[in-house]
C-alpha cells in the first residue's frame, strides 16, 4: 500500500487529504505543523528552513513514498521539489482563466504569496492574457479559519 504523509501548519491540508482518499487507497498520515503555524508569516528564508527540516523530518520518521506540502504559501514559493516524490498543492488558475465569465480571476493568498515574483510566474504561466487577475491577501480569513472561531460565532468581520 502507498504511503503519503500531507503537511500543513493548519487544517487546510484535511481537504487534500479527503481528495487523496476518494481517488486511492493509501495510507495517509496527517503532520500538522502547528509549532510553525501560520506559514504565511514567516519570511522566505525562514520558511524555506522550516519546510526543509519538515521534510526531512517526515521521510526519516515515515518512511513515505510520497510527501505533499498541503499549504499555497510554501508550494508556490517553493515550487519545483527536487524530488517526484514531493509535491506541492497550487491554486487552479488554469482551471479558473477558463471558466470565468467575467475575464476576471482572484487568487486569495497569504500576505507573502501576494507579494512574491512566484505568484507572478504562476500566474503568467497559467493564466489567459485576457484574463484579470486579481491577488488578494486573505491572511486575516486564514487566521480565522484556522481559529476555529467561526465556528461559534455568528457574525464576522475581515479587516
Amino acid at each position: 500500500m502507498v504511503k503519503i504523509v500531507v503537511f500543513d501548519s493548519g487544517f487546510g491540508s484535511l481537504s487534500v487529504i479527503k481528495q487523496i482518499r476518494k481517488r486511492m487507497i493509501a495510507e495517509v498520515i496527517y503532520f500538522a505543523d502547528q509549532e510553525n503555524f501560520p506559514y504565511g508569516k514567516k519570511s522566505v528564508s525562514e520558511l524555506r528552513r522550516i519546510i526543509n527540516k519538515t521534510i526531512s523530518t517526515l521521510k526519516k520518521e515515515f518512511k513515505p513514498d510520497i510527501i505533499v506540502v498541503g499549504s499555497n504559501t510554501p508550494s508556490i514559493l517553493f515550487g519545483g521539489y527536487k524530488s517526484s516524490k514531493i509535491i506541492g498543492v497550487y491554486p487552479p488558475l488554469k482551471e479558473a482563466s477558463k471558466k470565468t465569465k467575467t475575464s476576471s480571476i482572484a487568487i486569495l493568498s497569504t500576505q507573502n504569496v501576494v507579494k512574491s515574483k512566484a505568484l507572478d510566474d504562476l500566474i503568467r504561466k497559467n493564466v489567459f492574457k485576457k484574463v484579470k487577475t486579481l491577488k488578494i491577501n486573505a491572511s486575516s480569513l486564514v487566521e480565522l479559519v484556522e481559529s476555529g472561531k467561526f465556528i461559534d460565532q455568528k457574525h464576522y468581520c475581515i479587516k
